[in-house]
């Protein structure tokens, strides 16, 4: 059996198979795990997904330490286990504190 190159995989090609535009920078659930849209994507048209890499994203109110799980629940990052698993916090940030640098699972 032999495997063939493609790329690094830090971004993926992704199809927009929905009726609504997907603005660059937009979270999107891949089901078992978060990629951040790298450009505008049309509907029915493909475009890249960052799958590596920190980002800086809203959270929820709850207190985050460095190398906390994080989750997706559609709208923001929280501690909860639930939603989709994200990633993990590259720094600390209090309950007051409305966004978290976060390295996605990749």
């Amino acid at each position: 059996m032999k495997a063939t190159y493609i790329n690094r995989g830090e971004t993926i090609d992704y199809i927009n198979h929905t009726e609504t535009i997907i603005e660059a920078g937009a979270i999107l659930d891949l089901k078992t795990r978060v990629g951040i849209a790298g450009t505008t994507i049309f509907p029915k048209e493909m475009g890249s997904v960052h799958v590596v890499g920190v980002f800086c994203i809203a959270k929820d109110n709850s207190s985050v330490d460095i190398g906390d799980i994080l989750y997706f629940d559609g709208t923001q990052l929280t501690a909860a286990e639930t939603g989709t698993p994200a990633g993990w916090a590259v720094e600390a940030a209090k309950a007051e504190k409305k966004e978290v640098y976060i390295k996605l699972l990749g």
